[in-house]
């Protein structure tokens, strides 16, 4: 069965708000929404044909029925703690951008990217621009934003300033440290923990999103605040966490 043009740039979408849901503190409702985007994603995974995306959702789902708030909390604190993680950010400035000014010029680009396409951050919202689920909450919006032009059959140059702009945030804000950070979130989780397959979704996921945009992704770089001798992406011995890559970039 052929799919409509709209289909896919939905079903990314529908991904991307999935997974903006799985690093924020939880709250509460947090489970609840994680338990009915889990259960909208799986039908769009398999429609789409992404077999992988789709077991570890499966597993996912499995896991949040099994847990209670308490529980995910218990689990998010294991990993991130009360304050933020030296071993795994959740912050894009905090990776390969120590000097200030690097960091400064970082935050300039993203806020220019909200601000083209009518973001703003909401009050509410007492976290940093560049907290990991800013950037796949404003991902989800552009690939619903072409799905909606592709839909409505709007001019091609509307789809593709869609197009061309994931292209172009993936590759300058999500590509360079998404796959470390995910790394070691699941090293640091363990496979019993809710986190270590939140990480493996998404490693498996955004592997393929830079594979298909062209994104040159980072795979071991590390948190400024680590030491190399402390690099938990890349120990041999962790072959769990390593082999969340099997087999590249296809869903």
């Amino acid at each position: 069965m052929s799919l409509a043009l709209h289909e896919k740039p939905l079903a990314r979408s529908v991904l991307y708000q999935l997974l903006s849901t799985a690093f924020l503190y939880p709250g509460d409702g947090t489970l609840a929404g994680m338990r009915e985007s889990a259960q909208r994603a799986m039908p769009l995974a398999s429609k789409m044909g992404w077999g992988r995306v789709e077991g570890v959702l499966q597993r996912l789902e499995q896991q949040i029925q099994a847990i209670d708030e308490e529980q995910l909390l218990q689990d998010y604190l294991d990993v991130f703690g009360h304050t933020t993680s030296a071993d795994c950010p959740p912050y894009e400035g905090e990776y390969g951008q120590a000097h200030i000014f690097q960091k400064s010029h970082m935050l300039a680009d993203l806020q220019g990217f909200y601000k083209a396409f009518g973001v703003e951050i909401s009050a509410t919202f007492k976290d940093r621009p560049d907290h990991l689920s800013v950037e796949l909450e404003f991902m989800h919006l552009l690939a619903l934003k072409e799905a909606y032009a592709l839909l409505h059959q709007h001019d091609a140059d509307k789809v593709e300033v869609c197009q061309r702009a994931q292209g172009s945030f993936l590759a300058l804000h999500l590509a360079p440290w998404a796959i470390p950070f995910a790394l070691t979130v699941a090293k640091k989780a363990g496979k019993r923990n809710v986190y270590y397959t939140w990480a493996h979704l998404l490693d498996l996921y955004l592997t393929a999103e830079f594979d298909e945009f062209q994104a040159p992704a980072a795979t071991t770089m590390l948190p400024d605040s680590q030491a190399p001798e402390e690099d938990l992406a890349c120990e041999s011995e962790e072959q769990e966490t390593i082999a969340m890559q099997e087999g590249g970039g296809g869903l």
